[in-house]
């Protein structure tokens, strides 16, 4: 059941407090933050190559083609291609991934978003998800989207 209060409550915020000057004392700024955990901002050559070492490694070059656009808000956006059965992944300008970081957009997006998407085709439900009384899957496939975008970052990780 949900809670709806008119104003905030303060029982966590000493610990919020800390945690913020935790993280304040450990890196001094979120870009410091973000080098030291996410890694260095790649180059669009660089993105280019560790987007399409991941599509080749799945076997999925005549399904996905890489777009590059100033024009969109999202650094990452898939869009499903019903005509020729070609998806296209449009990278937002300037790049904006990290190389600690980019492993988890390629499970995100294509992973998960691009996978789901191609094997519907296969299914028996394919085009007649009513007749098969089947709900909506867009807020389960993004949560396991995310889910699987934050795997490789606790992979044999021991903190």
């Amino acid at each position: 059941e949900m809670c709806i209060r008119d104003r905030p409550d303060g029982v966590l915020l000493s610990l919020a407090v800390k945690i913020l000057d935790a993280f304040l004392k450990t890196y001094g700024t979120q870009s410091n933050y973000l080098v030291t955990d996410a890694g260095e901002t790649l180059t669009l050559n660089e993105a280019k190559e560790v987007f399409q070492r991941y599509i080749d490694g799945l076997n999925l070059t005549p399904y996905l083609k890489l777009d590059f656009s100033y024009k969109t808000i999202s650094p990452t956006t898939i869009s499903h291609g019903p005509g020729n059965n070609q998806s296209v992944i449009t990278i937002g300008l300037p790049i904006a991934y990290q190389s600690n970081r980019i492993e988890g957009v390629l499970n995100h997006e294509i992973g998960t978003h691009f996978l789901r998407n191609y094997n519907d085709q296969f299914q028996v439900w394919c085009k007649a998800r009513g007749k098969h009384h089947l709900k909506n899957y867009l807020n389960t496939e993004e949560g396991l989207a995310s889910l699987n975008q934050l795997f490789h970052t606790v992979r044999g990780v021991q903190r």
